[in-house]
């Protein structure tokens, strides 16, 4: 009740407040959440805007961590990690088309992005070494008694403290169509529709927080524009992932980059129910960082599981087979009972109660499932073990977080490559200030999937939620200064 009434009231003070009296934020997930709460924190009055009846947006769905260096956990692990290591990985995987300055502040700005999700409640304790990084600097949660993916629970943790404070008020089913400026192109508000009607939230700043387009695959999308060629492709985004920021963004003259770089990520869950579904739940990047290998259907190695996502699934479209003869590409990803641990079983199964992972009581039960000899599928265990006894393989991989013993119980999941995330977006600087043709647009600010320019031509997993901390928070500091001046 009490928190109705705030509602209510914040709601007649916007309706009626000048343009210097609030900062509007479009979008709910990590990215937008963090700018509220900087914002806030700043004594700015905050609106949050959520076209979604559910809070929270694609960020709910992260899975694998959040990507930090210099930590306590780091430390506790006795890891030798540095911003340098971070900086050069990230320009590595990005193939020299990231800007090299917001790679700088992502990373700077890490260890702070990690206290700021612990302050508010968020457990990132548990560390892995995920794809193409050179330390184990990706940090999630314990387990818990109930399994939760680490986006869920981050979003869940920041809903708890914006709902403390009386000057963030958040709408939901309210859909921006319009970004309003003045005579002189400065931000002066947004046009929404909600379920009554059209309606015009004055501001003194804004900030973008909408996300990517890789949820959306119809004609007309953006990314029938950018990569018709991907269309057929699943996808492991909500439909809210539309691209609205972008256009919104760039009806006003804002720039867009690298908007034809969007990742596939390797491993979607092929559900075996429903093969040929385009949503598909994600196989988290934690599930071969804790020793998950992929096999193609001869039951035979094809790549380092823990290379950057692009050249993964690059090995996957050459090396694998089609589902069934006609559908995706396909294969299989294989796990033990001690990485089931690194995973955390309860996680696991999660999985496998949707019936997306299988257990196996031995090697030939397993090799039976997927139809290839049981004499191939030893021997590219037994060749793997070897391997992480030596410390590298054929195909370079160094980390082996797991052994596989013939004899024992094992997981498999049917894999595919799926639409995962935009590189590409709005233009924006380290101070999350969105640039148009002659420089800044005054009092635009964007943060996370929407901008573009940090991951270059690919994102390294843990990135996404490092970057909707870091650059969602200085958004908010920053538009807060354009609300107190």
């Amino acid at each position: 009740m009490e928190r109705t009434v705030r509602i209510l009231i914040s709601l007649i003070f916007i309706y009626f407040c000048s343009a210097e009296q609030q900062i509007v934020i479009i979008g709910s997930g990590l990215a937008g959440l963090s700018a509220a709460i900087e914002a806030a924190q700043a004594g700015a009055q905050v609106t949050v805007v959520e076209k979604e009846t559910k809070l929270g947006g694609n960020s709910l769905r992260a899975s694998s961590g959040m990507n930090a260096v210099n930590t306590p956990p780091q430390s506790q692990a006795h890891i030798q990690d540095s911003q340098g290591y971070f900086i050069n990985d990230t320009l590595k995987s990005g193939q020299g088309l990231s800007n090299k300055k917001l790679v700088e502040t992502l990373a700077e700005q890490s260890p702070e992005a990690w206290k700021f999700l612990t302050k508010h409640g968020v457990d990132l304790s548990v560390l892995s070494q995920t794809g193409g990084h050179s330390m184990a600097r990706t940090h999630r949660a314990q387990e818990k008694e109930i399994a939760i993916a680490i986006g869920t629970d981050i979003i869940k943790s920041l809903l708890h403290t914006a709902n403390q404070y009386t000057n963030i008020t958040i709408l939901t089913q309210t859909r921006v169509t319009k970004l309003v400026t003045d005579i002189h192109g400065v931000i002066a508000g947004v046009e929404c529709l909600t379920q009554t009607g059209k309606i015009i939230l004055h501001a003194q700043a804004v900030i973008l927080a909408t996300g990517g387009f890789c949820g959306h695959v119809m004609a007309g999308s953006l990314l029938e524009h950018y990569r018709p060629d991907l269309v057929h492709l699943s996808t492991t985004n909500g439909t809210c992932a539309s691209g609205d920021g972008i256009e919104l963004a760039q009806a006003i003259g804002a720039r867009l980059v690298d908007m034809d770089k969007v990742q596939i990520h390797p491993t979607g869950f092929v559900d075996p129910k429903d093969p040929l579904k385009k949503q598909k739940f994600l196989a988290p990047e934690s599930l071969r960082a804790s020793g998950g290998i992929l096999v193609n259907h001869e039951g035979k190695r094809f790549v380092n599981e823990l290379d950057t996502r692009d050249k993964v699934t690059a090995a996957i479209l050459n090396f694998c087979s089609p589902y069934q003869g006609a559908g995706p590409m396909t294969a299989y990803m294989l796990l033990n009972e001690a990485g089931a641990q690194l995973f955390q079983k309860r996680m696991l199964g999660f999985y496998v109660k949707l019936g997306l992972i299988q257990r196996f009581d031995n090697t030939q039960m397993l090799a039976k499932h997927m139809g290839v000899e049981p004499a191939t599928l030893e021997s590219t265990l037994a060749s793997y073990t070897r391997s992480a006894i030596n410390g590298r393989d054929e195909f370079g991989k160094t980390t082996f977080p797991i052994t596989f013993d013939t004899h024992e119980p094992l997981y498999g999941m049917l894999i595919t490559p799926c639409l995962h995330y935009c590189m590409g977006g709005v233009v924006f600087d380290e101070q999350a200030r969105v640039i148009g043709s002659n420089g800044p647009i005054k009092n635009l600010y964007a943060a996370g999937e929407v901008t573009g320019g940090l991951h270059g031509a690919n994102r390294l997993a843990g990135n996404s939620l490092l970057e909707c901390v870091v650059f969602g928070r200085i958004a908010g500091q920053n538009a807060s200064k354009s609300f107190l001046n």
